[in-house]
């Protein structure tokens, strides 16, 4: 419980000030080029052979 609440607070502009945080996702590449076929096809309207690299 404790974990959560600290996230809650730390949408408060002073928190926010205090602290740099960073997230980076290293996700296996079959999932990150699934991820990147979805955007270009949902987002973009590419085909799926044009987000292909």
């Amino acid at each position: 419980m404790k974990e959560t609440r600290l996230f809650r607070q730390y949408g408060t502009a002073l928190l926010r000030n205090c602290f740099n945080v960073k997230v980076y996702l290293a996700p296996p590449e079959a999932l990150r080029s699934q991820w990147k076929i979805n955007c270009g096809t949902h987002k973009r309207g590419y085909t799926e052979d044009q987000t292909r690299f």
